[in-house]
């Protein structure tokens, strides 16, 4: 097993803890990558602090320009699949989820050999502890009623930064082009694993509860690029469509 942890970073400086990041590899059995996009703080400082007290179990990507976090995930997963990763994945850098609950993703996609994706999802569960601001909370809930209809799939929580992925055809399918969204690139990804899917059997893809989050002060998604987001749902359901005539 060649297991990654990928982390999408842009102008972190406030919210990256070096500490919290440099405990993943070994708390998560895993390799981490990085991916500083094009970042005009002092994330790169931070980034190579990190790279250098890890021992070899952290590295780093910075890319030329600013192209949002769904392009840095994808440039991310390409640079690990091609040092060899067999399971992905990837979370925000402000450590709104416990190192836990990440383990406990990679460990329901480990239970099964035939999983293809497990999903975190915050659901407000008795003796979970999971803090999101009302605002947040409530764009979240209505997008994601609209997002579940454009993936025809009954996804509780499409927008929770925390994923992961086994790499196979399938999956690999998945990255060979740019997402048309900017910030709603995680149902374009799941839409179009679903696509090559179109029955797919309960045991491929697993929405887990979280057991603890914590809305992180600073997200680069405000509640302007929320409403964008609803707007560009009608953008990736037409994406999805003409992705799916190129894949058959």
């Amino acid at each position: 097993m060649n297991r990654w942890l990928i982390i999408p970073c842009f102008n972190e400086e406030h919210r990256l803890s070096a500490q919290r990041i440099i405990g993943y590899p070994e708390s998560l059995h895993c390799n981490v990558l990085l991916v500083d996009d094009a970042s005009t703080d002092n994330t790169e400082k931070i980034i190579n602090n990190v790279v250098d007290l890890s021992k070899g179990t952290i590295s780093s990507i910075k890319l030329p320009n600013n192209v949002g976090k769904g392009e840095s995930i994808r440039q991310g997963f390409h640079w690990v699949i091609s040092r060899g990763a067999t399971q992905v994945g990837f979370v925000d850098a402000d450590g709104a989820i416990d190192q836990d609950d990440l383990l406990a993703l990679f460990d329901a996609l480990d239970k099964n050999p035939s999983r293809k994706g497990i999903i975190g999802s915050r659901v407000a569960l008795l003796g979970h502890e999971i803090n999101r601001t009302s605002g947040r909370h409530l764009i979240g809930r209505i997008f994601a009623t609209f997002a579940s209809f454009v993936l025809k799939q009954p996804v509780y929580d499409t927008q929770c930064g925390a994923k992961v992925f086994r790499v196979c055809e399938n999956f690999n399918a998945v990255l060979k082009s740019p997402f048309s969204s900017r910030w709603g690139f995680d149902v374009e990804l799941l839409g179009r694993l679903f696509l090559q899917f179109p029955n797919p059997p309960k045991e491929l893809f697993l929405e887990v509860p979280l057991r603890r989050w914590n809305d992180v002060a600073g997200s680069k998604v405000g509640i302007l690029d929320g409403v964008r987001t609803f707007i560009e749902l009608l953008k990736i359901k037409i994406a999805l469509k003409k992705w799916q005539r190129q894949f058959r």
